[in-house]
């Protein structure tokens, strides 16, 4: 049942948004986008509140997301990160206890507070400098910005789905239900997260080097390239809408 649910989901944001022009060329076709395809730095993150961690930072798991553009690669990885979730109870447990916990802001400081800070601490207009090494802020750095999600994104009306239906009668289908559990690693993100963090600051370090006036993009209008793109959600959204 739940593998159905993915697979019809998938195909409704194939149908519905991936193949919409106007998605095409603001989201898929941008500089932005391709760059996060190239360098790996999309994830989908679970925070787990395991018991006796005291103040640790939180341990995340999940997986990259790659090809997004591509629907088998999207089901695949729905299919991945179900069986990560719900196979082992230990981690299952932790997660929800996150989730339950743990007010849902849209900042990474909902889940990494060491890391990240819902108010801009750097001070304007100076040049973009190093701030992690090995997962951790370097001595006198700031943390990195990451706003809540109302201050992060506009209100945006959108126009109502067209209806249809995406199944034809293709039978090919049925391959996508075969299960992804075996491919699941039990990896932790942490590491792998980090990693996409200093990426990404090399990056931008080198764009300011590069362009040093280049303009800071319209609110909300492109990606935000202060910390990689990451997903938390709760796990009872996931067992609703996985």
């Amino acid at each position: 049942m739940t593998i159905s649910l993915i697979i019809n989901e998938q195909h409704y944001l194939e149908e519905q948004v991936m193949r919409d022009q106007k998605y095409q060329k603001t989201v898929i076709q941008t500089l932005p986008f391709t760059l996060q395809e190239l360098l790996s730095l999309g994830h989908i993150l679970f925070p787990s509140q395991m018991k006796g961690s005291g103040g640790s930072p939180l341990r995340l798991y999940g997986d990259k997301v790659s090809h997004f553009a591509s629907l088998s690669e999207r089901i695949a990885l729905g299919k991945k990160l179900y069986a990560l979730l719900f196979r082992d109870s230990a981690r299952l447990e932790g997660i929800l206890a996150w989730a339950v916990n743990q007010p849902h802001s849209g900042s990474r400081k909902d889940y990494w507070p060491h890391l990240f800070h819902d108010v801009n601490e750097s001070v304007p207009g100076q040049p973009n400098v190093k701030k992690l090494s090995n997962c951790r802020l370097r001595a006198g750095a700031k943390r990195l910005y990451s706003p809540i999600l109302r201050h992060a994104w506009e209100p945006e009306e959108h126009a109502p789905p067209t209806h249809q239906d995406w199944y034809r009668g293709d039978l090919s289908v049925l391959r996508m239900f075969i299960s992804s559990e075996n491919l699941v690693r039990d990896e932790k993100m942490g590491d792998v997260y980090c990693h996409a963090l200093e990426t990404i600051e090399l990056a931008v370090i080198a764009r300011g080097k590069i362009f040093p006036a280049y303009p800071r993009s319209p609110r909300k209008k492109r990606l935000q390239l202060l910390a990689p793109p990451s997903t938390h959600r709760s796990s009872s959204e996931d067992a609703k809408n996985p």
